[in-house]
């Protein structure tokens, strides 16, 4: 399988995946594996500064890129914001992209947390990984919006080529 492609994390800008494929030379598809309204656990009320069993909307996809599962993506949001998007197809763009196109909604900046941890079954038969290859990436962030409130919860994993990261750093 060909993973040679990577996406680079710029942290000056927050495109999502779909906004970093160049898609005349790489083929990008999503497939949703979930997507309804739930309750907050406690660990993600803590993320979102929501009380406890707080409805969200909760999607779970599958990013292929270049017809390779890379990625899983969770993104789990305020039902309050986001009402009226539980039922969009989030195939072609991005959550970000359609809330701000619905609601105008931007985000503003993220906080986020990289590790290296080991694949479950599940990671491991959704994205491909070959037997030998057990260590997968897990990205787990917090979207703050324009008025700096927490906009959205998310958690990807995925191989560990997917991503590159170039750091900022701006001299006053």
């Amino acid at each position: 399988m060909n993973r040679e492609f990577y996406l680079l994390k710029d942290y000056d800008t927050v495109p999502s995946i779909r906004d970093n494929i160049d898609l005349n030379e790489h083929t990008f598809q999503r497939i949703t594996l979930a997507q309804n309204v739930i309750e907050a656990n406690n660990y993600i009320s803590r993320q979102l500064d929501l009380p406890l069993a707080s409805k969200l909307l909760f999607i779970n996809s599958l990013v292929v890129i270049d017809e390779v599962p890379r990625c899983i993506e969770k993104i789990y949001a305020s039902l309050a914001e986001v009402r009226g998007l539980e039922t969009y197809d989030y195939s072609d763009m991005s959550f970000y992209a359609i809330l701000n196109r619905e609601k105008g909604i931007s985000r503003l900046f993220i906080r986020e947390e990289v590790k290296i941890v080991e694949a479950d079954d599940q990671e491991r038969e959704l994205l491909k990984l070959e037997d030998d290859d057990r260590e997968i990436m897990l990205i787990k962030g917090t979207a703050i919006s324009e008025n700096e409130k927490p906009l959205a919860y998310y958690e990807t994993v995925s191989d560990t080529g997917l991503y590159r990261y170039r750091s900022v750093t701006s001299y006053e």
